[in-house]
């Protein structure tokens, strides 16, 4: 698959160097250009997010039975976008990453990701118009 073919609201495995230890993380895609933006799937939430509603309410929940990639349920995290991926390095994970495509959100998650994203208190405004715009699009 080319980079050029992703769709907001497709789910990839990939490498995150900036995770702490860096490892294999599920993204949902957001935007593609000017460069690739997305929100990072977590199995958990911290407590510092569960304590404060401005921030829980930021993140979707996806069910691992409706999406069979998962091992358990997982969440979208809204509050911030993801650019840690240039376009080269998400190119270079779909042509020799393993398992790289793994699905789309359905039209109700891809819904609650579009509100999660619009109430972010923590996203940058140019962030979320990028993201809001390539959802509407989608």
């Amino acid at each position: 698959m080319d980079v050029d073919q992703l769709q907001p609201g497709m789910v990839i495995h990939a490498y995150c160097h900036d995770c702490s230890p860096p490892k294999d993380k599920f993204f949902v895609i957001g935007a593609i250009e000017p460069s690739p933006m997305m929100l990072v799937i977590n199995s958990r939430m911290n407590q510092y997010i569960l304590e404060r509603q401005s921030l829980h309410q930021c993140h979707v929940e996806l069910d691992h039975q409706k999406y069979v990639f998962l091992r358990h349920d997982s969440w979208v995290a809204c509050c911030e976008a993801y650019h840690g991926m240039t376009y080269d390095d998400l190119e270079r994970e779909l042509r020799y990453g393993n398992n790289t495509l793994c699905g789309q959100l359905d039209a109700d998650d891809k819904q609650a990701v579009i509100a999660a994203i619009a109430c972010s208190p923590r996203m940058e405004r140019r962030h979320k118009r990028v993201l809001l715009a390539a959802f509407e699009q989608a």
